[in-house]
């Protein structure tokens, strides 16, 4: 009776803590999500006109389950030269398990001591980022996210290649030919006019369309503009055409 007894209260007693076994795995994990930091960066390249090529569009995701306050993003490369991306102030907070972009401020030079230097973006192998967070500095996993090379190699597909083409912000295709940047007040807007003279986008005047007759050339279409009375609706405007 008493082995019987003694059975009884032992299964007892390990029915009362299974529950705790069984969630023990996922409070480790919930705890691991806690403690530590853990964040992983993609980037791309910027070339634009009168400034340096940069490191741009950065996207970062904190893993884990708890806000970072970050001052600063820096490169380290080919573990030999170190720069400052961006700086932040006041200081940007990714929030408990976010992925934000940050786009980086243009700069005009770098230089080691008197000496110019530019960055060779090419590899990005050689590039590590690091976070300057409070009382330490972080380095950044890369975060790899597949693209259309990698399905076409899967999959065997052929990739067409994806063309942007830009003026003042505005994107237009092979339909396009003349961007009409103009002055209201305090704003500057560009608006696009397509083959048939259609003028479309950041456009909001009773003029709608240039005449065929005067898509000849930029000189013709603003002539059209200020016959219309366009030079007096607007502060400033000009005329370029569109390259593809």
């Amino acid at each position: 009776m008493s082995t019987t007894c003694d059975l009884y209260f032992s299964i007892q007693e390990f029915l009362k803590i299974v529950p705790g076994l069984a969630i023990f795995p996922f409070s480790m994990y919930l705890a691991w999500k806690k403690l530590g930091t853990s964040v992983s960066a993609s980037y791309s390249v910027s070339h634009e006109n009168t400034v340096e090529p940069r490191l741009d569009r950065i996207v970062l995701t904190n893993h884990k389950d708890r806000p970072l306050t970050v001052f600063s993003i820096h490169a380290v490369i080919s573990s030999e030269i170190t720069y400052e991306i961006d700086k932040f102030d006041p200081p940007i907070v990714l929030k408990a398990l976010e992925t934000v972009r940050i786009d980086t401020t243009p700069y005009s030079s770098l230089h080691i001591g008197r000496d110019a230097y530019r960055p060779d973006f090419t590899s990005f192998q050689d590039m590590s980022l690091y976070l300057c967070v409070p009382g330490r500095i972080v380095r950044c996993a890369r975060l790899e996210t597949p693209g259309s090379i990698q399905l076409a190699s899967r999959a065997g597909y052929r990739v067409a290649a994806k063309h942007i083409s830009r003026f003042n912000d505005r994107i237009y295709n092979a339909d396009a030919r003349y961007a009409i940047t103009y002055k209201l007040g305090s704003n500057i807007e560009t608006a696009i006019v397509d083959k048939s003279g259609f003028i479309a986008r950041g456009w909001n005047f009773r003029i709608n369309k240039i005449p065929i007759e005067s898509m000849v050339s930029e000189e013709s279409v603003s002539k059209y503009l200020e016959s219309a009375g366009f030079d007096r609706a607007s502060d400033w405007y000009a005329v370029d055409s569109l390259k593809h």
